[in-house]
């Protein structure tokens, strides 16, 4: 007997989650013989650099095979798939467009051979990941008791969060102040494990998101907070901050609101753009100066070919990762036969405790490749490519691909779910693995999930204990007994309910 799906079930992730991957072949063959028809074009004019578009072509590729055996155009939008797109598509294929018309260099192209064969098994282990298995989302772990006591308590804890922020920052760091200063007054020493607690009303801003959009209630409390949040970010020349807000609205939006065409992110592009590029060049001067911030304005006005020149700046991972490569090659990297990994169970201890405690890997790399911003204490990330290589070779870049792919399926089971919870906890991890496969294993980026886990746990027994919250039953699964404000999900316009 067929019985109708209720509308926030979890059991429709195969509308809003991750596909079976059962594959479509037309779409997939037709996809990969346009890029062939599109490469094989420019290998009629630029002959010398055929090994440099052979390996962007092969990156392309798998991850238009990742979009057409995964995904449906519905389901791509925002999942880790798509984060995994960006990553590769703009640090990796669009900065290697600054290679051609200069001699070939070696490195550069082995770095992109080295991704792609990290993207063959980031796309075979998120198949096997879900091979066999019936798409279904994470179930619930808790409802909504009082939406009111929720909404104060999420406001409180995060006007809370960025007040103590402001204050310990005033004290550590008197007076005008760049980047670099900053972080070494916040980072260093095991000051980074105090500043990162204030996160916890990041937190506590997500989780009023995810209940306004879901619920439409609230909304004047949420709004507090995000004017909060841009005027801090604004003044702090947070641009990751501001970037990853606006996306998470979009996110929310098409999720539970109304779908928006993805041409909407193509239309906002150059306004994140700016943001990248007019942030990065003013934090590097001094934070918070509003003679500083018109000053950079007016020098992009003058000249706006510099807002995409600092952009491409920005995307520094190939030509680092590449010299890596050749430093390696030098003996100037040795090879880490997996002690990097053993790093992470010690990475916590601080290193004014123990100060020859081994440093993170993108430490290590940046101490060799680039020992002036190491002696500035920036530090560049290595990629989980680089860092599986100076471990265990080819090995080690086949695993930390197959460990991602594995890692964004469990990730995309958050996003196949409507429920607050499973929404909270993605939006808390929101660009999965951007960020994974940028710093490694072995970094601050795993380091400082862990600990966020600990602070979103702080935050839910808050939320328990000031009755905004209840548990339920893990027998139950989301099934709690009596009224829960989370029932039910309203689909966005066009959306259909599927039976079993």
């Amino acid at each position: 007997m067929n019985r109708t799906t209720p509308r926030n079930s979890d059991h429709q992730s195969a509308e809003i989650g991750p596909v079976h991957p059962v594959g479509r072949p037309m779409a997939l063959i037709s996809l990969v013989a346009a890029c062939f028809a599109a490469s094989a074009l420019v290998l009629l004019t630029q002959t010398e650099h055929v090994a440099l578009l052979l390996c962007n072509l092969a990156i392309v590729s798998l991850l238009a095979f990742n979009f057409t055996a995964i995904y449906t155009p519905r389901t791509y939008l925002f999942s880790s798939g798509f984060w995994t797109a960006l990553f590769f598509g703009f640090y990796f294929v669009l900065k290697s467009t600054e290679y051609f018309g200069e001699p070939e260099n070696p490195w550069v192209v082995a770095t992109l051979a080295y991704c792609s064969i990290f993207l063959v098994f980031f796309n075979a282990s998120y198949l096997l990941s879900s091979r066999g298995q019936r798409p279904q989302a994470s179930p619930e772990r808790f409802t909504v008791k009082s939406s009111h006591r929720l909404a104060i308590t999420c406001t409180v804890v995060f006007m809370a969060s960025k007040v103590l922020n402001y204050l310990a920052v005033a004290a550590v760091v008197p007076g005008g102040y760049n980047q670099v200063e900053l972080a070494q007054s916040t980072q260093n020493q095991g000051m980074a494990y105090i500043f990162r607690a204030f996160s916890i009303g990041q937190f506590a801003l997500l989780m009023l998101m995810a209940f306004y959009f879901i619920h439409r209630r609230h909304g004047s409390y949420l709004l507090a907070c995000i004017a909060v949040y841009l005027l801090d970010a604004a003044g702090s020349a947070s641009r990751g901050g501001l970037i990853v807000l606006i996306l998470s609205v979009f996110y929310l939006y098409d999720r539970y609101v109304k779908r928006i065409s993805p041409l909407w992110l193509v239309a906002i592009a150059p306004v994140l753009i700016f943001i990248v590029s007019f942030f990065g060049y003013a934090r590097s001067i001094e934070i918070g100066s509003v003679d500083v911030y018109l000053d950079a304005f007016r020098y992009f006005l003058d000249d706006s070919e510099m807002i995409w020149r600092l952009f491409m700046g920005r995307l520094d991972l190939l030509p680092t990762v590449s010299s890596a490569m050749l430093a390696h090659a030098n003996g100037e990297l040795q090879q880490l036969w997996g002690s990097s990994y053993v790093g992470i169970f010690t990475h916590f201890i601080p290193r004014n405790l123990w100060p020859s405690k081994p440093p993170l890997t993108a430490a290590y790399m940046t101490a060799a490749v680039l020992p002036g911003n190491f002696d500035a204490g920036v530090l560049v990330y290595p990629t989980m490519v680089l860092e599986g290589f100076l471990n265990f070779g080819y090995a080690g870049i086949a695993l930390s691909g197959a460990f991602a792919g594995y890692l964004s399926h469990r990730y995309d089971r958050w996003m196949s779910s409507r429920r607050l919870g499973p929404t909270f906890f993605y939006l808390a991890f929101f660009t999965f693995p951007m960020g994974l496969i940028a710093e490694g294993i072995h970094s601050n980026f795993v380091a400082f999930s862990l600990y966020s886990v600990a602070l979103l746990w702080i935050l839910l027994e808050l939320l328990y204990r000031t009755g905004a919250l209840q548990r339920v039953s893990r027998r139950n699964c989301g099934h709690a007994k009596g009224r829960s404000l989370l029932r039910r999900a309203p689909l966005p316009p066009g959306s259909s309910e599927r039976t079993s």
